[in-house]
C-alpha cells in the first residue's frame, strides 16, 4: 500500500505497477523474464481467469504469465497485490467456472511457476 505523494506514486495507472514488476524479477531471479510495459491484453478467457490476460507491471517468462499484479486505488492511495504460482493445474480452476468452460488444454500453458520469497521480494522492493 502507498499513499499519494509517496516516491512511488504515479498518477498513470498503466505504469503504476511497473517498479513492483521490476522488483519481482530482481526476487525471483529468473532468467529471460520480463516486465509487461504496454497496454492490457486480453484473451478469449481472460474475463474468467485473469492469468489469461497480460497487465502492465505484470511479469512473464517465454510468454507465460509468471508475476499477476491487481491495482486497487483511490485518491488516497493505492493497494496491489501479486500472485506468483508455486504450482500451476488448470483443472481444478475449469471445475468450479460456469459454462461455458475453457477447455483445460487452452489454460495449461499459460503460467510459470516460481518460488517468491518474502524477505527477496521486500529487499528488491527496497
Amino acid at each position: 500500500i502507498i499513499p499519494r505523494g509517496h516516491p512511488r506514486w504515479l498518477d498513470d495507472v498503466g505504469r503504476a505497477a511497473w517498479w513492483i514488476g521490476e522488483a519481482a524479477v530482481v526476487a525471483l531471479g529468473t532468467p529471460h523474464s520480463l516486465v509487461h510495459r504496454g497496454p492490457m491484453v486480453r484473451s478469449a478467457w481472460s474475463s474468467l481467469v485473469c492469468f489469461a490476460g497480460l497487465g502492465p507491471g505484470e511479469v512473464t517468462v517465454e510468454g507465460q504469465k509468471l508475476l499477476g499484479i491487481s491495482q486497487r486505488r483511490t485518491r488516497d492511495g493505492a493497494r496491489f497485490q501479486c500472485l506468483v504460482h508455486r504450482r500451476w493445474d488448470p483443472r481444478l480452476l475449469v471445475s468450479l467456472l460456469a459454462p461455458p468452460r475453457p477447455d483445460v488444454a487452452e489454460l495449461d500453458d499459460l503460467v510459470a511457476v516460481g518460488d517468491l520469497r518474502l524477505d527477496a521480494l521486500l529487499a528488491a522492493l527496497g
